[in-house]
């Protein structure tokens, strides 16, 4: 109904139904390893059975967005929690991990992940959705996820499980070597900095960077955008391509080499070395590959 998908079949025949959101076209359940012929409307119903070795994940959607905040699956209970939206965590208050001036033309909050939170229940194969009840956080703490913006939605900060916090700094101005917004630094728990890059080009593609130790790393591009060159400590890997854009080689410092084969499909087809060992891989019709063949001269 409305183009969305009701069931489908793999080719072993396990079958895979889906309850939609009618209004906007979005999936709210969905069962999997069901039997051939399944009736969908019996495994879809709310609180119903489920067969053995079958699953259910259940969704729920940002009211204007199509984002999850919510997604029930065998076990596992996650919740994210968006800039603007109310965070059922801290009591119902309104999310706030962006300044008050990051916003949409139309004036509401910019729309960025706040929070995801992770809960372990006791929902073997998640048919009881969201009603699945949640395990003792003595035996499986909660993981919480946290990110902070600025008012382009650019990450300033992204605080893991564990407590530890990234720290993202960005350029505010622009020069020759950089425009504004571009990435500068990325600072770790430890108040280390693990990266600055120091060079972009127009593409905002990085040209240098240089590590927590003081190393260099200078890469350069070709005018459709690819790697070309990265070279660490003066040590240079050299790519170069097909004119399909496809990776043709790889050099590596020491001179040693990979060779990239595809077909009139662009699919690969060998992989070889500088010595002249090559692996030939045969495909189907399909793209699979049913054989392979070693060269070891």
């Amino acid at each position: 109904m409305q183009g969305n998908l009701a069931w489908k079949e793999d080719f072993k025949g396990n079958r895979t139904c889906y309850a939609q959101d009618m209004t906007r076209n979005l999936e709210t359940s969905r069962v999997e390893g069901l039997a051939p012929n399944t009736a969908c409307a019996a495994v879809l119903a709310s609180g119903a059975a489920l067969p053995g070795n079958s699953r259910r994940t259940s969704t729920q959607w940002h009211p204007v967005w199509h984002l999850e905040t919510k997604l029930a699956e065998p076990r596992r209970l996650t919740t994210k929690v968006y800039n603007g939206q109310p965070d059922p965590f801290n009591g119902g208050a309104t999310a706030s991990c962006a300044p008050a001036n990051a916003t949409l033309p139309d004036g509401s909050p910019i729309v960025v992940l706040c929070k995801q939170i992770e809960q372990a229940t006791t929902d073997t194969n998640g048919a009881l959705g969201f009603a699945a009840t949640l395990a003792p956080t003595a035996d499986v703490p909660m993981r919480v996820q946290q990110w902070t913006y600025n008012e382009y939605g650019q990450v300033l900060t992204a605080k893991d499980p564990l407590n530890n916090t990234t720290t993202h700094a960005y350029y505010s101005d622009t020069t020759a070597d950089h425009t504004m917004g571009d990435l500068a630094t990325v600072t770790n728990a430890l108040n280390q900095v693990v990266a600055r890059y120091a060079k972009y080009n127009p593409a905002g593609q990085w040209l240098e960077m240089v590590d927590a130790n003081g190393t260099t790393t200078s890469r350069s591009f070709d005018l459709r955008q690819r790697l070309k060159t990265s070279t660490t400590a003066g040590l240079t890997t050299r790519y170069d391509y097909w004119p399909t854009g496809l990776l043709k080689s790889v050099t590596l410092p020491d001179a040693t080499s990979v060779q990239y084969g595809y077909d009139d499909a662009h699919r690969l087809t060998s992989v070889a070395d500088h010595l002249g060992n090559k692996i030939s891989y045969t495909l189907d019709n399909s793209g699979n590959r049913i054989g392979e063949t070693v060269t070891d001269p």
